[in-house]
């Protein structure tokens, strides 16, 4: 067990039992089994938008919109489309946004990664993550996202599962301590990182449209 750094307070193994405790508590909560498009500018898309944008509303009907490309399964063809027809119809995103997606797709280009199955090799790669992390709009929710996407084991903080630890009597703290909490629960509980990512992010989601707002 890890130690508590001062008297009173909680240790990453507490905090993570406790979340547990609460999971357990739920009878309608769910475990889902995290899983990629198989298509990577969908994947991209998807990656990309996710952030601060309403998923239902914005994000998955875009990268339904690219699932249906068949042309766009590789970044070589997802490149030379947004070429042709350009960010803003091919996608139909006319927000800053766009600029990441060409970004992205032209730097895995450059790279020689064509699938989900190498950016995955490609993302284990600390110095690839940099790369990544360079491009406006990528920040460490969007890496650990694009992890998941990719078949890794991550856990992407949002404000979904922020909400669930408040929820479960945890003070989520900063991003490093909120993965911290639940990657511990994860691996204790012999769950999957991005599965229990997942159902907490699905409970929340289905949750949100369910309760009035301000709940």
């Amino acid at each position: 067990m890890e130690l508590s750094p001062r008297i009173g307070v909680p240790t990453i193994d507490e905090e993570a039992d406790k979340l547990w405790a609460y999971i357990s508590s739920l009878p309608d909560f769910k475990f889902v089994r995290a899983v990629g498009w198989g298509h990577i500018g969908a994947t991209i898309v998807d990656g990309v938008i996710q952030s601060g944008l309403n998923w239902d509303h914005v994000v998955k009907p875009r990268v339904d919109r690219i699932l249906q490309r068949k042309d766009a399964e590789r970044t070589s063809g997802f490149l030379r489309l947004l070429a042709r027809e350009g960010v803003v119809n091919l996608v139909d995103l006319n927000h800053p946004k766009r600029l990441a997606i060409v970004e992205v797709t032209m730097l895995l280009y450059r790279e020689g990664i064509e699938t989900e199955d190498e950016l995955k090799g490609w993302l284990r790669k600390e110095s690839n993550l940099e790369k990544l992390d360079d491009i406006s709009w990528i920040g460490e929710k969007t890496l650990d996202y694009f992890k998941e996407l990719a078949g890794l084991q991550a856990v992407a903080i949002d404000v979904h599962l922020k909400n669930f630890l408040k929820r479960a009597g945890v003070d989520p703290g900063d991003y490093a301590h909120a993965q911290a909490v639940y990657e511990a629960a994860a691996r204790e509980h012999g769950k999957r990182r991005s599965d229990l990512d997942q159902s907490v992010w699905h409970f929340m989601h289905d949750k949100k449209r369910k309760e009035p707002i301000g709940c």
